[in-house]
Order: C-alpha cells, then structure tokens, then sequence
C-alpha cells in the first residue's frame, strides 16, 4: 500500500473507486446535508473542488501498482502562518481497508504530515471512528450538542452531539 496526493485526472481514473469509499461510509454526511452523496453527480462536484481547491487536498491510498484506490484523507479548511499550520481531517475509505490496515496508514501519515494541528468533527454515534481517533493519539477538545441529524437503525431521524478530536504533531499530543 502505498499514498500520494490526488490530480484532478486522478479523480477521472480512480472514479468508481471513489465512488466506492463514499458508497462504504454513507455516515460521512448527516441526513440533511445538501450534499448527497449517492448522486454520482453531486459527489463528483465535491470531490473535484476538494482536489482543486487551496484549501483542501486528498491524499490517497493506493494499492502498490496503483491500480486501486482503496481510500482517502482529505485535508480540508488548511490554513497556514509563521506560527503553525492546521486542517481538518476526514476520511472515506472502502471497507476492505476497514480495521488494523486504516490504522497503520493512519498512523504512518500522522508520522510524516506537514500539519502541527489536525482536527476531525465526529458524529457521537460513530463510536469505530471515535476509537480509530483517540488510538492515532487525537484527544477530545470539545462538542457541539445536538448538532447533527442522523437516521438511527430503525430509521428514525435524531440529533446528534458532534465531538471534536484534536491532533498535535508535538509529540502526537496536545
């Protein structure tokens, strides 16, 4: 496995794969987004002005041949001075990579990023994500209560606290 940043010609050969990562986490956006993601339209709009755009990029992960995109971290809200640099993390990745493997690429990005400070804004319900965060070292630095509308399992629309995980590269800690 291996990763590398994302063109936008990229986005027109791995297509499918991305579209597959989106398929495999549904959760990524709340029931009322304006954002659907199951149109291939709309998600191919989003995607392409991620990787276009100067204030996100997407990193992906490949397959050694890069014959498969397997998934995506995507930096987004990048900002940058003398004092430090930070973005906001989000991940969408197919569910073979689902597990020990996300962890270890996770964990040999943190390794190598550019970033001082990454943050990630998490669904309370999403308790594997939530584990994945707080054992790559993110720490929970604050919420927002009832901020995001998700369908339960029995189809039922509630409210949601958004949780707020913070990385440092000091030492992986803040």
């Amino acid at each position: 496995m291996k990763t590398r940043f994302l063109k936008e010609e990229d986005f027109y050969k791995y297509e499918e794969d991305i579209v597959d990562c989106y398929m495999d986490n549904l959760q990524i956006m709340d029931s009322q987004s304006c954002l659907d993601i199951t149109n291939r339209d709309m998600l191919s709009d989003y995607v392409l002005g991620l990787i276009s755009s100067k204030e996100s990029s997407i990193e992906g992960i490949f397959n050694d041949k890069e014959e498969y995109l397997y998934g995506m971290i995507i930096y987004d809200g990048m900002r940058f001075s003398n004092d430090g640099n930070a973005a906001q993390l989000h991940l969408a990745v197919c569910k073979d990579l689902w597990g020990k493997v996300i962890f270890n690429m996770c964990k040999q990005i943190l390794e190598r990023t550019y970033f001082d400070t990454l943050y990630c804004m998490i669904p309370s319900y999403c308790r594997p994500t939530i584990s994945l965060v707080k054992k790559l070292g993110f720490k929970k630095t604050g919420y927002i209560p009832k901020a995001l509308p998700y369908k339960n399992i029995k189809g039922e629309e509630k409210m949601y606290d958004e949780l707020i995980y913070t990385w440092s590269k000091s030492n992986g800690k803040i």
